[in-house]
């Protein structure tokens, strides 16, 4: 079996951004990148989200101010484990073969390398 160095788990990560929503049409429109504080990040903005933005904020785009808005993004992160041979394996499939050529599945036990030669001690 292979040591464990980071359990699976979920990670959440925040967005924020300035929603603009269509006066015709309700729940879409535009986001534009913030931070916390509705601060936009300008650094996140392509040339097109930027004329997009001056359309809105100038009224040339009917559309309706609705602050600032979050969106939560749900990240499965695998578990790692370390190897016999010292190496770290992500463990996120079926199998899951060190550079050593030891294989593991998913639960970090030792399963046959790819060559078919059982590696279990």
């Amino acid at each position: 079996m292979i040591q464990i160095v980071r359990f699976p788990g979920v990670v959440v990560k925040h967005f924020y951004y300035i929603f603009y929503e269509w006066v015709e049409k309700p729940f879409e429109g535009f986001k534009f990148p913030s931070n916390i504080h509705g601060e936009l990040d300008f650094n996140k903005m392509t040339p097109e989200m930027l004329v997009d933005y001056e359309k809105c904020e100038s009224d040339e785009y009917e559309v309706l101010y609705q602050g600032l808005q979050r969106d939560l993004e749900s990240i499965r992160q695998p578990a790692v484990g370390r190897c016999w041979c010292g190496v770290e394996v992500v463990l996120q499939g079926a199998i899951n073969q060190c550079k050593c050529g030891r294989c593991y599945n998913s639960s970090g036990q030792e399963k046959e390398t790819s060559n078919g030669i059982s590696t279990d001690s």
